[in-house]
């Protein structure tokens, strides 16, 4: 890409959403798997 601007712009069409939002979302996705593993004990 040959900005920023232009990236984000481009993956807004594709995803349907900004990076930011998308980074976000990815996030906290993991973060309510990773709460919903049972704690592993030794």
């Amino acid at each position: 890409f040959s900005d920023q601007s232009h990236f984000t712009k481009t993956f807004g069409k594709i995803m349907g959403l900004t990076p930011r939002q998308f980074r976000k979302r990815q996030r906290d996705s993991a973060e309510r798997a990773a709460a919903a593993q049972p704690a592993r004990s030794r």
